[in-house]
C-alpha cells in the first residue's frame, strides 16, 4: 500500500512516522541501492515456465546518488575540520 504526503496533509507527526519507517528499512534500502549501482542478475520465468536469467547493467543514477551521499558527508566533516584536509579511507575485504 502506497501512501503519499501532500502539502495539505504534511504534519510533523506524519513526517516523523515516515522518517521512522525509512530509518527502520535503511540498511535494506542501502543494500539494494548498492546492488543497483553494481548491476544485478535477474532470475525470472518465461511464459512457458522456463527459467530466464539475465544481468542488468550498473545503474548510473544509483551510483551517483551513493557517491553524492559520501561526498556531502565528507564536505560536512571538512567544514568542521579547521585544517580543511579531507581524508578518505577505503576498506575493501578480500572477498570483493
Amino acid at each position: 500500500m502506497r501512501r503519499s504526503i501532500t502539502n495539505r496533509t504534511r504534519t510533523p507527526r506524519k513526517v516523523a512516522q515516515v522518517e521512522k519507517r525509512i530509518a527502520e528499512k535503511l540498511p535494506d534500502l542501502v543494500e539494494r541501492m548498492l546492488e543497483l549501482a553494481e548491476g544485478i542478475t535477474i532470475h525470472e520465468e518465461n511464459r512457458k515456465g522456463e527459467p530466464v536469467i539475465y544481468k542488468k547493467p550498473p545503474d548510473r543514477q544509483a551510483a551517483e546518488y551513493l557517491i553524492d551521499l559520501i561526498v556531502k558527508s565528507l564536505d560536512k566533516a571538512a567544514s568542521s575540520n579547521p585544517s580543511g584536509i579531507k581524508i578518505i579511507e577505503i576498506i575493501k575485504s578480500d572477498g570483493e
